[in-house]
């Protein structure tokens, strides 16, 4: 209890900082190893250009753009519960779960 109460709220800016960079570190990655054949992001641009769609390249250059640009704006406070409903939102329908086999997970696997 006292890296909650005393050592975490210390580190919690930096910690939302180093979290934010390495979120936008992986977007870029991603879509820079879709040109190497993986299935990311940049697997969907590379594509579009190799079959000569540029209208939809240039939509996807622009989205990557504004998703990186915008990623300051998606931790402020005000702003999580509407992300949160507009995720569950978009997932659709959620899978059934046996709540047994939850917990054999908890209590004798891990």
């Amino acid at each position: 209890m006292r890296f909650v109460y005393a050592e975490l709220p210390l580190v919690w800016a930096q910690l939302l900082a180093y979290t934010r960079y390495r979120f936008e570190c992986a977007l870029r990655a991603s879509v820079l190893l879709g040109f190497v054949g993986l299935p990311t992001l940049g697997f969907h641009l590379e594509t579009a250009f190799r079959e000569g769609r540029y209208h939809e390249a240039g939509a996807l250059m622009w989205l990557f753009y504004l998703l990186i640009a915008s990623l300051h704006w998606w931790s402020h406070r005000r702003l999580i519960p509407v992300l949160l409903i507009g995720g569950i939102w978009l997932l659709g329908p959620w899978p059934s779960v046996d709540r047994a086999l939850v917990w054999r997970f908890v209590s004798e696997d891990i």
